[in-house]
């Protein structure tokens, strides 16, 4: 997770996603049943390739071509760090550190070197994930570089998060077919969110407060014509409910910042 404090000015590295119409979508589309159980990073910051992760996965399985396997979260984290490194021109690159990746260079590394299959089913401590001490800043072998250069996803396609219908826009994707990887700003109250009303609103001014990486996956319209939101999270299936958050569209006013439409 990166610290609210340290937000770049986005680097535009991807197509602008022009969604489908908003004036034909139904009340409700999900994309649930295309997924996995969600993901869980631990005490790791590598949410960005959980998002990313599970975006492709969705993306591929509702469009009919299943990739019969989770893309690696660990692979997909360390080539965004060493995208990120990489623009910084260094004449002396330092070690892969465990400090967080934006969405924009996870998104792009994982269109420019690729994806591959989990390193390992589970972590030592039976996470769902292929992030633990050993891995977390490990450089991408030859060999791995290979396998991920096999299976190149195509460039992400980015939402404009200020446009007055960007909730909408959302929900244009899902139905679509298109998960929305996105950036999200998470205070105490979401992390303890355990099921209820759906989050509508983000404290930023929260010392808890940071960044982090979620998947859009299902939509839902109100009593009051609101849209709402279920995201997969990357905290285990024990967090929220099995693994899902609910946001109200009013959230994404403030909670949203980057926002990538998944199309293959």
């Amino acid at each position: 997770m990166k610290s609210l404090l340290s937000l770049p000015k986005w680097l535009k590295c991807s197509d602008a996603y022009v969604p489908p119409s908003v004036d034909s979508i139904p009340k409700t589309a999900s994309l649930a049943t295309y997924s996995f159980s969600p993901l869980d990073q631990g005490d790791f910051s590598d949410c960005g390739g959980c998002g990313t992760a599970c975006g492709l996965y969705v993306a591929y399985a509702a469009a009919g071509k299943p990739l019969g396997w989770i893309p690696s979260q660990a692979c997909i984290y360390a080539a965004s760090r060493a995208f990120t490194r990489a623009k910084a021109a260094d004449t002396v690159l330092p070690s892969l550190t465990d400090n967080g990746v934006f969405l924009g260079d996870t998104m792009t590394a994982a269109s420019t070197v690729g994806i591959m299959p989990m390193l390992e089913a589970h972590t030592a401590d039976g996470r769902l994930s292929d992030v633990d001490v050993t891995t977390v800043d490990k450089e991408l072998t030859i060999s791995e570089l290979e396998a991920c250069g096999r299976f190149i996803p195509p460039k992400p396609q980015a939402l404009d998060v200020k446009d007055p219908n960007f909730a909408k826009n959302i929900a244009a994707c899902i139905n679509a077919k298109h998960p929305v990887v996105a950036g999200i700003v998470v205070d105490t109250a979401f992390e303890s969110w355990r099921g209820g009303l759906p989050i509508t609103t983000v404290n930023l001014s929260d010392p808890q407060a940071g960044g982090h990486c979620v998947c859009f996956l299902s939509y839902e319209t109100d009593a009051n014509g609101k849209l709402l939101f279920w995201l997969q999270n990357s905290w285990g299936a024990m967090a929220g409910v099995n693994g899902f958050f609910a946001v109200g569209e009013d959230f994404l006013a403030n909670g949203c910042y980057e926002a990538y439409a998944v199309v293959v």
